[in-house]
């Protein structure tokens, strides 16, 4: 039975706060074009309607390339036995343990998220970022339980006798 290192929240975080704060960004810099500027709806602030969309372009497109790097590649990531189940949420790969080169992190993005860098390339490149489970505490001390697993489990799988 795989164990889940990744966190429920993947998806939430690699696909609906995207499409939710570019979207909301682009529907407000169109409002005033859909109810009008002289709407009590809509505060332009003295800009024009055509200069408030592009201002709302342009920040979802900042925004976007943001998300872009830090949580569009998210991977859901479980560990069985002496391998790595890696998803994509279309489809999902099986990568030896024996392929893991590095685990690094955490990041400094908020949420914080780890990457498992391979010695050659997968399907999903030379390596993938995952997000574990939250850990509620105040002050943070060391790794997720989750990442403490798959630390243990490579360091096991490396220090194995006839492993390279």
């Amino acid at each position: 039975m795989p164990t889940t290192l990744s966190s429920r929240a993947t998806l939430t975080y690699k696909v609906l706060i995207p499409v939710f704060v570019v979207g909301n960004m682009v529907v407000a810099g169109a409002l005033p074009f859909i109810l009008g500027p002289e709407s009590p709806s809509v505060h332009l602030r003295g800009m024009s309607p055509t200069s408030f969309l592009l201002l709302m372009l342009v920040g979802a497109v900042l925004v976007l390339a943001i998300l872009w790097v830090t949580v569009v590649p998210l991977k859901k990531v479980a560990l069985d036995g002496d391998e790595l189940l890696v998803s994509n949420f279309q489809y999902e790969i099986r990568v030896p343990l024996s392929r893991v080169k590095a685990i690094d992190g955490p990041s400094f993005t908020n949420p914080k998220t780890y990457t498992i860098t391979f010695d050659s390339p997968t399907e999903f490149g030379d390596a993938v970022m995952f997000l574990p489970p939250p850990t509620w505490t105040l002050i943070r001390r060391g790794d997720p339980a989750a990442v403490v697993e798959l630390r243990g489990a490579w360091n096991a799988v490396r220090t194995k006798p006839g492993s390279p």
